[in-house]
């Protein structure tokens, strides 16, 4: 391995210790610290009285040390290259965790290795930032982030900061020291953050656009019929009170008619029952008000659940119900549906079974239906578990577990 160059320095001398290298503790260290302010646990791990060539070497074997210890403690790819050659010529152990390929065979390839596995959509900004390691300074670090394939196909995000190592005759940079860390995760998280916003949005945009139908389509054309009906009351009003009663009688039908259709979107966009009675309530009427539309039946079960219950996970759970309920509705053609909130130790759990048609769930993974990726995303957010069991002609099981919390959790007995 290439050795990392330090800089010498002249301790002062002390007369306990002259002549003698002292290795000191970090306990020592600090206590040295505590009465030398301008002394550091690495300034007192070798203090030389005299200045001398064993001093020096002695130095410099604690300096190699320490950074052996260091690029073997990192969990990142640390290099060095040789710009001039084209070669590794040194990398530590993690190259082939991350990598996959021996060390041997990375410091072997050298920039074969990223001509061959470098992303296509990289090689370009590869090749430019090589163009400006060659005329760096020494004080400059340049950063890159490109990806890379394993020795076993996957493709893994690195990002480098490099820096000059070493200069040839010439005055140029000729060794390049470096240091990649692994950011697939993080890459991947961003990427899929990315998809939920845009799929959270374009849920948002159906949604608009379901009430703008049901707006129109339904409100508008009822109070377009009222209207109606009264122009051609006022146009021939009758002289009688009875027959009077007997034309307003229809229009206070539909009237009745139009308020509960105001009041379903009002619950659609928010049940304030939820607010004012309490999650059980809010299901039981979610679930009878579903039987009642769709003329599918619906057998609500709940266990004992605590007094209160945090607003963010009655109303997840609530979406959660609600949305499967809407799903059986739209697509599995079920004879009937279980609706059960329980209770487990500091958990609620929230089941939704149908006896509908059921489906692959591997197969509408990622599809813009969104209904799966919602409730998913929703139950993550109160930091609880989604699942979803089904298959096909075996009906469908929806279950969210979301926790209570600690002031919810039943205490435990202890035991002698």
């Amino acid at each position: 391995m290439a050795k990392i160059k330090s800089r010498e320095t002249t301790p002062a001398s002390h007369p306990a210790t002259e002549g003698k290298p002292v290795l000191s503790s970090p306990r020592n260290a600090a206590s040295s610290a505590r009465s030398n302010p301008k002394s550091s646990y690495f300034g007192s791990r070798l203090n030389l009285a005299k200045p001398s060539r064993a001093h020096h070497k002695d130095l410099l074997e604690v300096s190699q040390r320490l950074s052996d210890r260091i690029i073997q403690a990192t969990p990142n790819l640390v290099y060095i290259y040789d710009l001039v050659e084209g070669l590794s010529v040194f990398v530590n152990p993690q190259a082939s965790q991350i990598l996959g390929y021996a060390k041997k065979e990375v410091e072997k390839m050298g920039i074969k290795l990223l001509l061959r596995n470098l992303h296509p959509d990289d090689v370009q900004v590869v090749v430019e930032h090589l163009a400006r390691l060659a005329d760096a300074q020494d004080e400059d670090v340049f950063e890159i982030e490109y990806r890379v394939q394993r020795a076993d196909g996957q493709w893994r995000w690195l990002q480098s900061r490099d820096v000059v190592f070493s200069r040839g005759q010439d005055g140029r940079p000729k060794e390049i020291l470096g240091m990649a860390v692994d950011t697939t995760r993080r890459k991947t998280a961003e990427e899929e953050l990315r998809h939920l916003s845009a799929r959270i949005v374009s849920a948002q945009e159906d949604e608009r656009r379901r009430l703008a139908r049901e707006l129109h389509d339904d409100l508008c054309q009822k109070l377009a019929a009222l209207s109606i009906d009264l122009e051609l009351l006022q146009q021939s009003l009758p002289t009688s009170r009875k027959e009077i009663l007997k034309r307003l009688q229809p229009i206070g039908e539909r009237l009745g008619l139009l308020s509960d259709t105001v009041r379903d979107l009002s619950h659609q966009l928010h049940p304030a029952v939820l607010d004012d009675l309490g999650l059980k309530a809010a299901l039981q009427t979610e679930c009878e008000e579903f039987a009642v539309r769709e003329g599918i039946p619906v057998r609500f079960l709940s266990g004992k659940l605590p007094s209160s219950i945090s607003p963010e996970v009655a109303m997840c759970l609530y979406r959660v119900a609600q949305q499967s309920l809407w799903n059986v509705a739209r697509h599995s053609r079920a004879s009937r549906v279980m609706v059960r909130l329980r209770r487990t130790d500091d958990r609620l759990v929230l089941t939704i079974q149908d006896t509908g048609v059921g489906f692959d769930p591997l197969n509408v993974s990622g599809q813009t239906g969104l209904g799966l990726a919602s409730m998913e995303e929703r139950v993550r957010l109160v930091r609880g578990r989604f699942s979803v069991r089904s298959e096909p002609g075996q009906g469908t099981e929806v279950r969210a577990e979301v926790p209570l919390g600690k002031r919810h959790a039943r205490t435990k007995k202890s035991f002698p």
